[in-house]
């Protein structure tokens, strides 16, 4: 095996909400950033409903904003793509089965409401922002059709309308020769926005990873443009981290997916899996 002298011996940084030296979370616990780049990439699969394709994934990329000379670069990207087929047994990938119909369509719109929610509001003060308003009708009548399961479609099919919306968006949000980017302001510099993101843990038991991310559901907002007074970032006006959204990654083993309660009463940081009449006695 030829060692690669070019590859990375560690990962990028992740985005994690920012606390002063006494604890207190700045920005209302979300993170300032810049727009790093809107892009396209694709993954190969090898199994389910998209095996031998090279599935597309539009990427919303940030970087973090160093508020002093010491902070270190952070990075964070929201991955939008379809999803296929799924495990029967999370872990074990020899059997698949179709999503159910109402799955299907909720990913589509999840995707769609992140996408207009960056452009609607992440983007808002570029001098060279688009209307959703002004896509041509035809473009919405083919491009803006996405496959949901009604109509029996290969895999491949699928994966070729979703190339479609994604190059459109791309277009549409990074511009052309005559159309200048709507993710940077008036001097070509990349647009401030504030990111949302909460711990995620993977159930994947070959995984038990813990990391901060942007969920895939935009609810009450992920992102909101920084408007900048005296040079002085302030604090968001629109998104905030809940009381009730814990921010701190919990140690040890992730909980069960779907685990419902509170923390653990005595215990710092342990995520909201106990339930109430357990936590009474332990109180």
């Amino acid at each position: 095996m030829l060692l690669n002298i070019d590859s990375p011996a560690t990962s990028k940084l992740g985005f994690e909400p920012i606390r002063t030296n006494d604890g207190e979370l700045l920005f209302k616990g979300v993170v300032p950033a810049t727009i790093d780049s809107v892009d396209k990439i694709t993954v190969a699969h090898e199994k389910g409903q998209f095996a031998g394709c090279d599935v597309p994934v539009l990427r919303l990329n940030f970087i973090s904003i160093p508020l002093n000379a010491e902070d270190p670069e952070r990075n964070t990207s929201v991955s939008i793509k379809p999803v296929g087929t799924v495990q029967k047994v999370q872990g074990k990938d020899d059997e698949y089965e179709t999503r159910p119909l109402k799955d299907v369509q909720a990913n589509i719109n999840d995707a769609w409401n992140m996408i207009k929610h960056f452009i609607q509001d992440a983007c808002t003060y570029s001098p060279n922002a688009r209307r959703l308003t002004d896509i041509p009708a035809d473009v919405l009548k083919t491009v803006f059709v996405l496959p949901d399961g009604s109509v029996e479609m290969s895999g491949e099919e699928i994966v070729a309308k979703w190339n479609a919306f994604f190059d459109y968006i791309l277009l549409f949000i990074n511009g052309d020769a005559t159309a200048k980017p709507m993710t940077i302001d008036a001097a070509g510099n990349a647009l401030e926005v504030f990111v949302k993101v909460l711990p995620n843990y993977s159930t994947d038991p070959k995984k038990n990873k813990k990391w901060y991310e942007v969920g895939n559901r935009v609810g009450q907002g992920v992102f909101e443009a920084i408007k900048r007074k005296d040079k002085l970032i302030g604090n968001p006006t629109r998104i905030k981290v809940k009381d009730t959204e814990l921010l701190d990654l919990v140690a040890g083993v992730a909980a069960p997916s779907g685990a419902t309660g509170v923390p653990q009463p005595g215990v710092n940081n342990t995520k909201p899996a106990v339930s109430t009449n357990v936590a009474g006695l332990l109180s």
